[in-house]
């Protein structure tokens, strides 16, 4: 589910729409008090076990939609897509794919987007060993959605699982890896990236204080305004500030 402004968006991914699984998404609209629904979101392509409306999020008038069971790129490589409100209708803006997906990466298990970028973790692709992790940024241009970066952790490993949870906030994107283990096996860290121009730049790697094995610290992620959260299989919360 997200909410932004008079506009919350709130998945059903187990919908059989286009078959068992395959998802849809609800759009609700606040007006004088009352809540009413506005649209309902399909995958113009979706399938059985797309996983439609997995993760979600919206910025002003874009919903980010995700399918991670898509297969586009093999199975369960995933696929994010993108609808603009436009006069009460939502209609589909876009399909996005990981440009070097393949099965099994996830693509799209979470995403963010601030204005006209859109950030999508792929915990399952295996560039620094299997299930290390990453994050893919695009940015509009005239309705279209390049691919901008592809973000890894400089130290990242197998099993690190980077972009199982991610945030962005400005030129700021905040990157959960629940399963690395600079404290013990899946003690977990939180990565910061910040752009300047259209170049990513990894700023700052965070870890829990007293972390210990198992904790998943990076299991849950927040940035806002300069203020980092994170938190922990425990329940704990960390609070940090740039």
């Amino acid at each position: 589910m997200g909410i932004y402004d008079d506009t919350i968006i709130v998945s059903a991914r187990y919908d059989d729409d286009n078959g068992e699984y395959s998802g849809s998404v609800h759009l609700f609209v606040r007006n004088n008090g009352v809540w009413t629904h506005q649209a309902k979101l399909l995958a113009p392509d979706g399938s059985a076990n797309d996983g439609f409306g997995y993760s979600v999020g919206i910025y002003g008038d874009t919903a980010i939609i995700v399918a991670w069971g898509d297969n586009d790129n093999g199975c369960s490589s995933g696929s994010v897509h993108l609808f603009v409100w436009n006069n009460g209708v939502w209609p589909h803006q876009a399909k996005l794919l990981a440009p070097d997906g393949s099965a099994f990466d996830c693509f799209g298990h979470s995403v963010g987007i601030y204005g006209d970028t859109a950030i999508i973790g792929a915990y399952g692709d295996d560039d620094n060993g299997s299930a290390s992790g990453s994050v893919n940024v695009f940015v509009r241009v005239n309705d279209v959605w390049p691919h901008q970066a592809k973000l890894l952790a400089p130290d990242g490993s197998a099993d690190d699982d980077v972009g199982y949870i991610v945030g962005i906030y400005g030129d700021t994107v905040i990157i959960g890896a629940y399963g690395d283990d600079d404290n013990g096996s899946a003690s977990g860290s939180v990565h910061l990236f910040v752009r300047n121009g259209v170049t990513w730049t990894h700023q700052a790697k965070l870890v829990d204080p007293d972390g210990f094995t198992g904790d998943e610290f990076g299991l849950s992620v927040n940035v806002y305004n300069g203020t980092i959260i994170s938190g922990s299989k425990s329940g704990e919360l960390y609070v940090f500030s740039t």
